[in-house]
C-alpha cells in the first residue's frame, strides 16, 4: 500500500514477500514518482544472503529518498543483522521499530515530509 502526499509517496509494507526493490520499481512504475519518499514496514530480509543484500543496498538509493529523516521504518522480519547493514551503509535513514510504533508524517516547511513517532512532532 502507498500513501500519496503533498511531500512524496510513503510505501507502507508488511512483509516484503515479493521483495523490497521488486516493490519500489512497481510502485514508482505506478505512481510515476522517481523514488518513493519513505519505506515503513518488514523487509523480510532476516534470512537474505550477502548476494541479496548487496542487491538491496546498491538498489535502494535509485528507488528511496534516503535523505528523509528517517526514509526506512524497519519492522522485526527485515532481521537484526539486515537493519544494523542498511544502518551501516544509510545512518540516519534507518530507524527500528516494533509492534505498537506509531509513526506519523509530517510536513516540513519547505514541502518536504518526515516521519515522527508520535507526539513529538
Amino acid at each position: 500500500m502507498w500513501i500519496e502526499t503533498a511531500g512524496g509517496i510513503l510505501l507502507l509494507v508488511g512483509c516484503c514477500h515479493a521483495g523490497i526493490i521488486n516493490t519500489l520499481a512497481h510502485v514508482t512504475a505506478l505512481t510515476g514518482s522517481p523514488k518513493v519518499k519513505a519505506v515503513i514496514g518488514g523487509l523480510h530480509l532476516l534470512h537474505a544472503g550477502k548476494p541479496r543484500m548487496q542487491q538491496t543496498l546498491q538498489s535502494l538509493p535509485q528507488l528511496v529518498d534516503l535523505s528523509s529523516d528517517p526514509a526506512l521504518v524497519l519492522c522485526h522480519c527485515t532481521g537484526e543483522s539486515a537493519i544494523d547493514e542498511l544502518r551501516r551503509s544509510f545512518g540516519g535513514a534507518v530507524a527500528p521499530a516494533g509492534s505498537g510504533a506509531v509513526v506519523r508524517p509530517v510536513q516540513r516547511p519547505g514541502g518536504g515530509v518526515f516521519l515522527s513517532p508520535a507526539g513529538s512532532e
